[in-house]
């Protein structure tokens, strides 16, 4: 003889679904990547925020024809003013910028939950009864 007692699950509370232990409920975590700070170092110039200069490969000289006398001549180069180093392209020099994988808000989805923010209650799995 079965008999059903039919009773409300006490971890659930009758909702068949308790909240997310990994997220506490709110559907995020912290971004892995960045440690929850949403900014990333730039990989092009690894934080620097300068780069080689393309122009002159560095050397912060630059080849010219000088057209009196018919020969090249090393001069300053102009775009890196001699430095032999320019802001970097990719993050304008602040040798940082938005974390991809959370698009610069330090959060990403909950992998548990997929940021439904509850589970399905392992208990009465989802009845809600027990």
């Amino acid at each position: 003889m079965l008999i059903s007692c039919n009773s409300t699950c006490d971890t659930c509370e009758g909702e068949g679904k308790v909240f997310c232990q990994t997220c506490e409920g709110n559907g995020e975590t912290a971004c892995s990547h960045c440690e929850g700070t949403g900014i990333d170092e730039c990989s092009y110039c690894k934080g620097a925020g300068e780069m080689s200069c393309t122009n002159c490969a560095g050397s912060g000289k630059e080849r010219k024809l000088d057209i009196a006398s018919g020969e090249y001549i090393d001069q300053s180069c102009q775009k890196c003013s001699g430095s032999g180093t320019s802001e970097c392209n990719f993050c304008s020099g602040e040798g940082s910028g938005n974390c991809e994988p959370c698009k610069g808000t330090g959060n990403v989805t909950c992998k548990e939950c997929n940021g439904e923010e509850k589970l399905v209650c392992k208990t009465c799995d989802g009845t809600g009864k027990i």
